[in-house]
Parts: C-alpha cells; sequence; structure tokens
C-alpha cells in the first residue's frame, strides 16, 4: 500500500466503527439447530440465526463501506466521491482448493430484510462485470447506474482482503461429505467451508415459494394413494441419494395420452426441489449444461415429441451416461467434459421404442433399463390418479396440483438434507437397508440383469419416500412409497412383457408383429402335395404356410427372415431365441434353418410355429 492509500485508510478507518473487520466466520457457517439439540451446517447467512452483532464492513484505499453503501473517492484531491452500490459484508475470497478459480464470496441483506449471499468468480468479474451488476441486482443489492460505477466495483471485489478462505466449488451435487445446492451447503466443516461459485450465473435457480407446512398439507397429501405422483415425488427425493447407493443416472418415464394429466406428477416433483420443468427440445451443448447443473439432483423433461427422433436418442444416452463431450479451449487445449448423475423425470405421449422407430433406430437395451417407462394411466377411471382423495373429479385435483406446486416449492428438498445430514451416516445406512428390503420383497424370481437394474431404481425411490417418511417432510403412513413403487414397478412389468431379456422379448416381439401383419398376405398356402397353391415367390413374398389354423407353421424365405423380419436385429440370435422358447424347429443338420421341398425344389427356410402369436413373452 502506498502511502497515498494508506492515509486514506487511516481516515476510513475512522469513519465508523461499524467499519472494522472481523475475521471471525460466525457470519458464514451457521449452525441450523434440531429439535433433538443436533446441528446442521449450512453455508448460507440466510439460515444464520438472527444476532445483535452489527454488520462487519470491510474498508480499504479508497473504497469506504458502511450502513450507507460502498462508497468510492476520487483519485485526486477535491473530487467527488462516488456511491457504488448498496452495503455488504466480505464474508470471505475463494479458490478451488488448488489455489485458482479465484473469487469472493459476499452477503447482504435487501430492502426487506431478507438475507443474500455470492460468491463470485474473480474472472467472471473481469470479463463480465454486467452480468454481475443484473445478478446482484435481481438480488437485491442495488448498484448504482453511473457509467464508472461497474469498474470501480470491480476493482473493489478484486482488490478487497481478508485473511478469510473458503473452498469454491463450481457444480452443485456431492463433494465429499458435503452437498451443495445453489442456494446452501449442507454437511460443511466450519474449520473447511465450501461455497457455491459458479463459472456463469444459470439463468434458472432453485426457489423457494409457500412454506413446507401448505406443501405438506396441499401436495403432499392429496397424492396419498396416487401410485404415480406418490413415486414421482419419491423420485425426487432420491435424487440426491443415488450416489449414496451407487444408482447410476437414469429416471422414469410416464406414458400416455395427452388426457391422463401426465405433467401433473412433473408438478408435484418439481415442487420437491423448486426447479423449472423443461421439455424435450431441450438438445445438444445446452443439454449437457443443463445436465450438469442437475448433478445429483432432479432434471424434468415435459412431452417427449417435441424432439425428433434422432436428438431423442442422443439425449437419452447422453444423460445416462452421465457425461458430456470432450471440447477444446480456443487455444485448442481439451477441456474436461461435463459429468453428472441424476435423476430424470419425463412424459411422452409415446414411449423411446416409438420415438426412435419414427427415424428408423431402435431402442437399445441401455437406453431402456435408464429410462424407465411407466403406463400414465392408473387404470382406475381417473387418468394418473388412482383416488380422488376427496375432489370432485380428476380434473379438479389437477387444478389443485397445479395451484399448490406453483404456491408452495423448494422447501422440501431443503428440509430433507438438513434432516439428512443431522446423521448422514445412520441415515445413509436407512437408505441402503430400505432399498434391499424394497428388492427382497418386489424383485421377481430368476429376473434378467436388466429387470433387476430398473428393479433397483424403483428401490431407490421406495427408500427415499420412507425416509422422508420417518424424517417429517412427508405426512404419508408408513409404506406408502413402497406400495407406490411396487405398483408402478408391476405397471412397467406389463408393458414390457415379462422378466426376460429386453433382447429375448424385442426378437419375438418382432416376428411376432410381422406375422400379425403379413400373415394373410405374403405367405401362399402350402398343399399336402407339398406343391405351392399360389404362384412363384415374388418380392413382396415372404414364404409360405401349412397345416391347418390353430397348427400352422410358416416358412420364411431366408433372405427375408434375415433382412425384413429381424431388420436390425442378429437373425442367428433371434432364431436361436425362438428355438429355444419352442417357436421355431430347427433342422436336423444343426441349422437353425430347415431344408422342405416346395414345387419339388429343396427350399432352405425358417420354420415358425403359429404358436408364437398367442403366447405372451
Amino acid at each position: 500500500m502506498d502511502q497515498h492509500d494508506a492515509k486514506q485508510a487511516g481516515e476510513l478507518s475512522t469513519a465508523a466503527t461499524s467499519d472494522v473487520v472481523d475475521n471471525s466466520m460466525t457470519n458464514v457457517v451457521a449452525a441450523q439447530a434440531s429439535a433433538d439439540g443436533s446441528e446442521t451446517q449450512v453455508l448460507a447467512i440466510s439460515s444464520a440465526t438472527p444476532t445483535t452483532e452489527p454488520p462487519k464492513y470491510l474498508s480499504f484505499g479508497r473504497f469506504h463501506m458502511s450502513k450507507d453503501g460502498l462508497f468510492a473517492r476520487g483519485l485526486e484531491e477535491g473530487k467527488p466521491t462516488t456511491r457504488l452500490c448498496d452495503p455488504f459484508e466480505v464474508l470471505g475470497l475463494t479458490h478451488s482448493g488448488k489455489g485458482n478459480a479465484r473469487g469472493v464470496a459476499i452477503a447482504w441483506k435487501d430492502s426487506l430484510g431478507n438475507p443474500h449471499e455470492l460468491a463470485i468468480s474473480l474472472s467472471l468479474v473481469a470479463g463480465n462485470m454486467t452480468a454481475v451488476r443484473q445478478v446482484l441486482l435481481d438480488r437485491g443489492l442495488i448498484v448504482e447506474l453511473s457509467r464508472n460505477v461497474s469498474e470501480l466495483l470491480g476493482t473493489y471485489l478484486i482488490k478487497v482482503k481478508t485473511d478469510k478462505v473458503i473452498t469454491n466449488v463450481d457444480q452443485v451435487g456431492w463433494h465429499g461429505d458435503a452437498f451443495v445446492t445453489e442456494q446452501r451447503v449442507y454437511g460443511s466443516n466450519p474449520q473447511r467451508p465450501i461455497v457455491f461459485q459458479p463459472r456463469a450465473f444459470p439463468a434458472d435457480r432453485m426457489a423457494e415459494n409457500g412454506t413446507l407446512a401448505d406443501w405438506q398439507q396441499h401436495v403432499a397429501l392429496p397424492a396419498i394413494g396416487n401410485t404415480r405422483i406418490a413415486l414421482a415425488i419419491s423420485a425426487a427425493f432420491a435424487a440426491p441419494l443415488c450416489q449414496v447407493v451407487k444408482e447410476d443416472s437414469g429416471g422414469f418415464h410416464f406414458v400416455g395420452a395427452s388426457s391422463t394429466g401426465k405433467t401433473t406428477a412433473l408438478r408435484a416433483a418439481a415442487s420437491v426441489w423448486g426447479i423449472p420443468m423443461r421439455t424435450w427440445h431441450t438438445t445438444g451443448n445446452g443439454g449437457e449444461a443443463i445436465a450438469a447443473q442437475s448433478n445429483d439432483g432432479l432434471l424434468i423433461l415435459d412431452e417427449l415429441s417435441q424432439v425428433n427422433g434422432h436428438d431423442a436418442g442422443a439425449m437419452t444416452y447422453m444423460l445416462g451416461n452421465g457425461t458430456g463431450k470432450t471440447r477444446s479451449s480456443r487455444e485448442a487445449i481439451a477441456q474436461a467434459p461435463m459429468r453428472w448423475r441424476l435423476m430424470l423425470l419425463s412424459t411422452g405421449e409415446i414411449g423411446l421404442a416409438e420415438k426412435l422407430a419414427e427415424v428408423g433406430q431402435k431402442a437399445m437395451a441401455g437406453q431402456l433399463v435408464r429410462f424407465v417407462e411407466i403406463p400414465a394411466d392408473a387404470g382406475k377411471g381417473y387418468g394418473i390418479f388412482d383416488t380422488l382423495n376427496g375432489f370432485a373429479n380428476g380434473d379438479s385435483l389437477a387444478r389443485n396440483f397445479k395451484a399448490a406446486c406453483e404456491a408452495n416449492s423448494g422447501h422440501a428438498i431443503d428440509a430433507f438434507l438438513a434432516s439428512l445430514f443431522k446423521d448422514l451416516s445412520a441415515n445413509s445406512d436407512k437408505v441402503v437397508a430400505m432399498r434391499q428390503a424394497w428388492l427382497t420383497s418386489n424383485s421377481p424370481a430368476q429376473a434378467d440383469g436388466q429387470v433387476s437394474r430398473v428393479a433397483s431404481r424403483f428401490a431407490i425411490a421406495a427408500a427415499a419416500g420412507e425416509l422422508a417418511i420417518e424424517l417429517g417432510i412427508l405426512p404419508w403412513p408408513t409404506g406408502e412409497a413402497d406400495t407406490a413403487a411396487a405398483s408402478c414397478f408391476q405397471a412397467w412389468l406389463e408393458r414390457r412383457g415379462g422378466t426376460e431379456a429386453h433382447e429375448i422379448t424385442t426378437a419375438i416381439d418382432q416376428v411376432r408383429t410381422f406375422l400379425e401383419r403379413h400373415g394373410s398376405n405374403r405367405f401362399a398356402q402350402l398343399t399336402a402335395k407339398n406343391r405351392s397353391a399360389g404362384s412363384a415367390p415374388t418380392h413382396s413374398m415372404a414364404g409360405w404356410f401349412k397345416g391347418d389354423e390353430g397348427a400352422r407353421e410358416f416358412l420364411f424365405l431366408s433372405d427375408v427372415f434375415r433382412m425384413d423380419v429381424c431388420k436390425g436385429l442378429d437373425s442367428t440370435a433371434v432364431a436361436k431365441v425362438l428355438r429355444d422358447r419352442g417357436f421355431l424347429i430347427a433342422g436336423n443338420d444343426g441349422n437353425m434353418t430347415r431344408v422342405v421341398r416346395i414345387d419339388g425344389a429343396p427350399t432352405r427356410v425358417f420354420c415358425v410355429t403359429e404358436a408364437i402369436l398367442g403366447t405372451a413373452v
């Protein structure tokens, strides 16, 4: 500090006693006390306990901070002093733990007395003070509009000094034993506090509206007995617990007609977190950024029809894989790809397989295991609802959910995480035990591994819901989340067609669908004398059939079976599946095909029995 700055600092330090710098972190880390006397460390001024201590403002050099605001004196003697903004406290200087990603954490109260805190990247201060000023104004810190204010405020933020150091992270979710959201850090060590400092301010933030009590009364209680709504709410609580049980990214897709009320389930889940509902139209680089912003949290995408099949396939793979593309900076330096683990909730009038079929693609088993499709219609005559819980009709109940979810949001996940961290180890053990108990009770015997993986996803939703019940967040009877997950799991199994591997059910379904569509017009009858009743095969002919109805055998031309019937599949594998299920009569020579004589000529065919048409798979 030069002599002029030292003189100014001395003068400013005597201007107000409130300008003394406080080196403690009492304003950074607040203890949220529980009824039993335990504490959860929450890094947020908004959760701090009331204090009678005056704010600790920091002045230096030409800058003076007091209860009247931040001021900057002119560089020369006699030059006027400029007011920059409302007053704020400097909580500490931030860095990534490796000395980079420098920033500054500040806190203030808006004109209504609401507390706010913000960690600001210094690189953002240097590169885009307009964005910094906009977010400060948006959160109630009034910044003056004079021409040179941005530059002066930026200089203050860059040059301010304090011995308080806070580790920053630029992504929400788990960081060691701490969980970071945009507003709070749960489980932060008071000796090594953590703060969320994004590289750029996200467009949409978690929002808290209404109260937890009203959310419980008007959103959670009407969900009792409504399996799809209860599953969606339970899945919202499950999002941060996927890390605990090492569950991969994935989620649930409610599929059904537009009149079933699918979006109601998404609204209920979104209200747990106070997050916006997005649409499937979000693709490409924007999709990666949104997924990363939802790390260890909930992502909601409404209406699959709003995206084309190519983008839908790419999006499901990207979300399920949990990682984005590796890209290069302007200097051609490889940048680390975005990563995430999240819970997805989605809706659509059709499922992923039907969407991909629109562009000639097939849904792979890996996609369908992570993108679990549940019929939205509960089958009780009320669309997505199983019960109306006293409302006149389904429309009335849906309107209640919409209004209640808009008025009350964001409090449930805050209360859940705060309660979770009162004893993270014990609660984590409960989640593991609850999940295993659900699997023991609901997993089908000898189910394929794909079914087991899907069952695991239902199990973590059930466990999260039951834990939320035990912690007093969900006002449901014990077992409500378990029952909802079990009901939806059975609906998924019925829609899927059984407990076998997707490849098996797909193979049988594809051959059966071909016969159902073309059995009457692309197969010629073969008489008892092994002579075709029709003309010689044409380009549209698939083969022949013989025997009486109910016991017919369909003789596929080999090329038709391989290239048409089994399009997109391994025809040899399909034939083996059919043989093992008793639907295909293989040859005596060890081949999947057999040789028959048609009009005196030996012809190699795939022989499929009519039993495939009437047997469920």
